[in-house]
């Protein structure tokens, strides 16, 4: 049994917790397999090649499903067999091998879906003819040579207020429900290029208001690794098909904390851009000012990876303008060459701690975790330094200013006449559902 802060390795990468599986057992707790056992992996298919790349640490649950229920074990797997490395670069150099293809992964990841998902509710809507006709385009692209991108025929999913021309777009509310966008945003715009696989659409809280994914009008969705505790938000569904491996790597959106924070909770990588650096073209906004789009995978490089993906430049070197960029001083790129990862891969790099941040309020035990992770920055290369930001508490109550009044003016077109559903008092079949509809709906009395 390996307790949850036990769960971080070491290596020429820095710490990361270990990436997650969900094994359940109805009844009982499900036996997983140790270091040199012959029982076969989480999956089902014959497929080695995924099951090696994604069968590393597992955890179980007695009675899921039930709000409350007890997580009985935390296994971690053999460490020969835990890896920093990137997933997404492990399965295209399968996919190059002609060891796995496009299909049989996606395949894969929508059998999870269906049979892991019921629990956790981390997607709202799942596309598998479209998911399964472009992993038939990807393998068709990569039999007649023609050179792919990194995330060609790589799953991803998709936050539920990024607008994807196949799918519904609701936000998370009911308000919204059977809305089909027009247009696919300019992230899915670049990942589409990319011939990337999009699953479908994850949960999220209302309109992007929560920090727990329980607001969503939709079911609440649920912790991986403990389902009697909340994903974080308001990307939470995101973060939890991260964890739970029903996606590769994931999209989410971050306002005031809602990637860092459901990545945070669900043990993966989420990364909040620089505001600017992507585009927010198709996003359904909340806060203008803040609403930024950014990547969550189990890994920094499948971050990067991504995040590489979907910036600005890409719309940049187009000639195409963007109201929601920012143009930024260096184009160079993000990703490190690899000889630099060996040994200290931050050299140079400069980071800053602010005082306030880690002062009273925070617990004991996260700050101890925090200042390790500044000590293994500086093992890396990288020097850390102390520094004071005398209006860092009037942070917070300058953000809710903020970001209700432009949700005010934002939401106003939910108005029932140019987006938003109408309802009769009549139509409602019983008190539960009018005490729903009202939350969301505009209601005709």
């Amino acid at each position: 049994l390996v307790p949850i802060a036990e769960l971080v390795v070491k290596s020429s990468y820095g710490l990361r917790l270990l990436p997650t599986h969900l094994l359940r057992s109805f009844g009982k707790t499900r036996e997983v397999p140790v270091s040199g056992s012959s029982t076969r992996g989480l999956f089902t298919s014959d497929n080695r090649e995924i099951e090696e790349m994604m069968n590393t640490a597992v955890f179980s649950h007695r009675c899921p499903g039930r709000v409350g229920c007890r997580t009985t074990t935390l296994i971690e797997l053999s460490r020969s067999r835990t890896t920093c490395t990137s997933l997404i670069r492990r399965i295209n150099t399968a996919m190059h091998k002609k060891r796995l293809s496009a299909q049989d992964l996606t395949k894969i990841y929508i059998d999870r879906v269906r049979t892991e998902d019921h629990t956790l509710n981390s997607y709202i809507e799942i596309d598998e003819r479209g998911a399964m006709e472009q992993a038939r385009i990807v393998d068709k692209k990569r039999a007649s040579g023609e050179v792919l991108h990194e995330l060609a025929g790589i799953p991803l999913a998709i936050k539920d207020n990024i607008c994807v021309k196949t799918l519904p777009t609701t936000a998370g509310s009911k308000m919204l429900y059977g809305h089909g966008s027009t247009y696919d945003a300019e992230v899915v715009r670049s990942l589409k290029e990319c011939d990337s696989i999009l699953l479908g659409k994850t949960n999220m809280d209302e309109f992007g208001m929560g920090s727990t994914s329980e607001s969503s009008a939709s079911a609440p969705t649920r912790n991986p690794w403990n389902i009697a505790h909340v994903p974080g938000g308001s990307s939470g569904g995101s973060a939890a098909a991260v964890s739970a491996q029903l996606c590769v790597a994931a999209l989410g959106t971050d306002t005031g904390g809602s990637i860092r924070q459901p990545s945070a909770f669900c043990g993966v990588v989420g990364l909040k851009p620089t505001y600017g650096t992507v585009s927010r073209h198709g996003l359904v906004a909340y806060c203008s000012s803040f609403d930024t789009i950014g990547a969550i995978a189990s890994t920094v490089q499948d971050t990067a990876i991504l995040h590489e993906a979907i910036r600005a430049s890409n719309k940049m070197w187009r000639g195409e303008y963007d109201s929601s960029l920012r143009q930024a001083t260096s184009r160079a790129p993000i990703l490190l060459n690899a000889s630099h990862l060996e040994s200290y891969p931050l050299k140079g790099r400069r980071f800053a701690v602010i005082a306030e941040a880690i002062g009273e309020g925070l617990a004991l035990g996260i700050r101890e975790c925090f200042m390790k992770s500044v000590k293994q920055i500086e093992n890396l290369g990288g020097s850390v330094d102390l520094v004071s930001c005398k209006t860092f508490d009037l942070g917070l109550p300058a953000y809710y200013v903020i970001a209700l009044s432009e949700a005010s003016s934002n939401l106003a077109r939910l108005d029932g006449v140019r987006y938003g559903g109408l309802v009769s008092v009549n139509t409602f079949c019983c008190p539960v559902d009018e005490q729903q509809y009202r939350r969301s709906c505009v209601v005709i009395q």
